[in-house]
């Protein structure tokens, strides 16, 4: 079963949130998904198939954070399906 996560980010109440409407559609297909914050520290990006930039909405905040998570992400095993692109 291929392993999917929606990067998020940790405080979406006051953001209008789409994601969960996708995940019965990964879940027809028998695929597993997780949603986590691009806050969250040392993660194992290897554990994931596929990493989905989704609602990140503070990214720009910490630009240069969220850069270095891009970077280990892209390092991993997971394939980043929305490529960073040069964010450095």
């Amino acid at each position: 079963m291929p392993q999917v996560v929606f990067l998020s980010t940790d405080n979406l109440e006051a953001f209008f949130v789409y994601d969960e409407l996708l995940i019965p559609y990964f879940n027809e297909l028998r695929w597993s998904v997780t949603t986590l914050s691009w806050h969250e520290k040392n993660v194992d990006w290897n554990q994931f198939d596929y990493v989905v930039v989704r609602s990140t909405w503070d990214y720009q905040h910490h630009a240069d954070t969220f850069a270095e998570v891009l970077e280990s992400i892209d390092k991993s095993s997971a394939t980043l399906c929305t490529p960073s692109m040069g964010m450095n």
